[in-house]
């Protein structure tokens, strides 16, 4: 019951409300101020490149001396990588498209449309190219045939092997399939929170360095709560709904932080602030 609402409300949420919407969209964009949607995406595309190179830089220097596989290995990186890259960025390209511009509705709307392409780019990427990349990538290092891991199992046999664990009474490893399992589906909603904190954060209007203070702090607490929660005692997760409520706890703090942002009431521009734009 509990996978068949996950893909249920994914599968509305990911596929027939952005078919549903993008046109009315981008319709709309005419009309707001597309150039500023236009520069966030640019930004957004820019960030991601830069932190795909980051987040795959240290696994690629520890293979080096593989130099004749690099290309292929660098392939089998990249997957990994984006589903904690593509929200970060989408975040920064909000901020930086929308700095200085009022946060209107159409424009709230094309951000969420791009939220909602972001998590289905996420579900596509963790649920198949993730996995079989990641097993790739360690037969090809290995150079022999290995049993996937963790990382490398799919949805259902994460889920699976949790529910098998916990039955036998392994409590710790149970906890920490159904944590990871869960994780994966909070990292897919991620782009869409991410984007919708973005919104939050520009309609405060607060200075720039304000600005990329903020961002920094709400990006670091969110990537550090996720590795700090590797050093918690597994055989807590292993009652799924802890496991549930723990792993989606960031998304669920920051979409409520974003919903207060926005919904607050902000000063209007003077008209020297105006003509300064």
């Amino acid at each position: 019951m509990l996978v068949e609402s996950y893909l249920g409300f994914w599968t509305v949420l990911l596929l027939h409300v952005p078919v549903i919407s993008t046109r009315r969209v981008l319709l709309e964009w005419e009309a707001s101020d597309h150039r500023a949607i236009g520069r966030a995406l640019g930004s957004a595309a820019l960030t991601v490149i830069i932190l795909t190179a980051v987040f795959i830089a240290a696994p690629l220097r520890g293979i080096i001396r593989n130099e004749g596989q690099i290309p292929w290995l660098l392939v089998l990186l990249l997957p990994q990588s984006l589903p904690l890259s593509l929200p970060l960025s989408l975040f920064v390209g909000v901020l930086y498209g929308l700095r200085n511009r009022a946060v209107t509705f159409p424009v709230r709307r094309a951000i969420l449309v791009i939220g909602l392409a972001g998590s289905l780019a996420s579900f596509g990427t963790i649920k198949w190219l993730v996995p079989a990349a990641n097993q790739a990538f360690r037969v090809t290092i290995a150079r022999q045939h290995l049993v996937r891991g963790l990382n490398e199992m799919s949805f259902a046999s994460l889920r699976e092997q949790a529910l098998a664990k916990k039955h036998d009474g392994r409590l710790d490893q149970a906890g920490k399939l159904f944590f990871s399992y869960h994780s994966r589906w909070a990292l897919i909603g991620a782009a869409l929170v991410f984007a919708l904190f973005g919104l939050g954060v520009t309609a405060l209007r607060a200075g720039r360095a304000a600005t990329a203070g903020i961002g920094m702090i709400g990006c670091v607490v969110y990537v550090t709560y996720f590795f700090e929660m590797s050093y918690t005692r597994a055989s807590v997760f292993s009652d799924e709904p802890v496991a549930l409520a723990l792993a989606w706890l960031p998304n669920i703090l920051l979409t409520l932080a974003s919903g207060a942002l926005l919904s607050a009431p902000h000063e209007p521009r003077l008209p020297d602030q105006v003509s300064r734009k």
